[in-house]
């Protein structure tokens, strides 16, 4: 009789509870300590979650902020706020910043697509209106001057 043995798994996965609420995380950092996105009940708010420790970031509550992206290192949070001004935001060391678009002339309707290991430069998707009757989208790209 020939004795088949299963051989242990060389990496054992492992899960993590992130909270015992709501939540959709949307954004991770390169190494895997910092998770941010939207929770909470009935209300959805940011939040951002690192080694354990959770927080709601403390934001404008008429608003809707929708964290999309993590830089690698995870200090810069970009994503889209809603419904009043429809632009991306940065939030870095506890504070935030609108990433002024329309000031630029760019309407609404972005997307969040890429972000620098240290944050610093964003790129993203931006509804560029018809051409020829065709949607058209464009990309942007941010750099910051500091």
């Amino acid at each position: 009789m020939l004795a088949v043995a299963a051989a242990a798994p060389a990496n054992a996965q492992t899960f993590e509870l992130l909270g015992d609420d709501l939540r959709f995380p949307s954004g991770l950092s390169a190494d895997g300590r910092v998770v941010v996105g939207t929770g909470g009940s009935p209300q959805t708010l940011p939040f951002r979650w690192e080694d354990g420790d959770f927080e709601f970031l403390d934001l404008y509550r008429e608003q809707s902020w929708s964290p999309r992206l993590l830089s690698g290192d995870g200090e810069v949070i970009v994503g889209l706020v809603t419904p009043f001004i429809n632009e991306p935001f940065v939030w870095q060391d506890g504070a935030f910043s609108v990433l002024p678009l329309h000031a630029a002339g760019y309407e609404e309707g972005y997307a969040m697509t890429g972000i620098s290991h240290d944050g610093s430069i964003i790129t993203a998707n931006y509804d560029g209106g018809e051409r020829n009757g065709i949607p058209v989208t464009l990309p942007l790209k941010w750099v910051d001057a500091n």
